[in-house]
């Protein structure tokens, strides 16, 4: 259990940490081009952005001081409160499809920062990979145990009748020698 527990462990933590990483550097890119070219070039820089990944891993959000979008590639800001350092841990919905009533929900991270004249913007990653990457990690570990559990009963059992057997022999010889 404890070796599989640090599979899972090592793993997943492996994978949210390339996550942050890749956030953090589009993040440095982002804040480059804010540098250089002023909020009109991270705004043309994050419709571009947005327009070649509306649905994509890349998630972009700038919005006024009220929260309401400017630019981005999801409609609302997510109702979601920032830890110490900036992350969020929030709630995507698919594009609708044409079919579709509603678009299915999935998993996304981000990190939140406050630019001058009170803008928010909202740089992030669609994890929905990384979440099924996680349960198919989780299942295989599961299924592991349950065969370690398994082959450690059948095991067990097949030694305890081992031994068993040799101390009813042991037994049958008491036997016969008391009689």
């Amino acid at each position: 259990v404890a070796l599989l527990g640090f599979i899972y462990w090592s793993t997943a933590g492996y994978m949210a940490r390339q996550t942050d990483a890749t956030i953090e550097a589009e993040i440095q890119g982002l804040a480059e081009q804010y540098r250089r070219r002023g909020l009109s070039g991270l705004t043309t820089l994050l419709a571009q952005r947005s327009a070649q990944r509306p649905t994509g891993a890349g998630v972009y959000l700038l919005a006024d001081t009220e929260y309401r979008p400017l630019v981005g590639n999801i409609d609302a800001w997510p109702d979601v409160e920032p830890d110490r350092d900036g992350w969020i841990d929030f709630r995507l919905r698919d594009a609708l499809d044409a079919g579709a009533a509603l678009g299915e929900e999935h998993a996304a991270r981000g990190k939140v920062f406050r630019l001058r004249g009170g803008l928010h913007l909202l740089v992030g990653r669609d994890v929905r990979e990384l979440t099924a990457i996680r349960g198919l990690i989780r299942d295989a570990l599961g299924w592991g145990l349950a065969m370690t559990v398994a082959l450690a009963l059948a095991g067990g059992w097949l030694m305890s009748a081992g031994v068993v057997r040799r101390i009813e022999a042991v037994n049958q010889v008491g036997r016969e020698i008391m009689e």
